[in-house]
């Protein structure tokens, strides 16, 4: 994952790493910003976001199955 952070120009990376033929998940930023990690699974990326000029904001990336059928087992993660 480190080539393709460095490749898109972005300085950090946290990623969970894929199960079966999954892409897994990936959150990047850059250095202007502070991200605290709170939570993560297979199905999602939960952080705090910090500027540098004091402001904050959550950041919460939710990755459902593909296929429709399925998408209710997100909650079992």
């Amino acid at each position: 994952m480190q080539e393709k952070t460095t490749r898109l120009r972005y300085q950090n990376c946290f990623a969970v790493n894929r199960v079966g033929l999954g892409g897994g998940l990936a959150l990047l930023w850059n250095e202007e910003v502070i991200v605290d990690i709170k939570s993560y699974s297979k199905h999602h990326v939960d952080a705090v976001v910090h500027s540098e000029n004091g402001s904050y904001w959550r950041c919460t990336g939710v990755y459902g199955h593909p296929e429709s059928e399925k998408k209710n087992t997100l909650g079992s993660c």
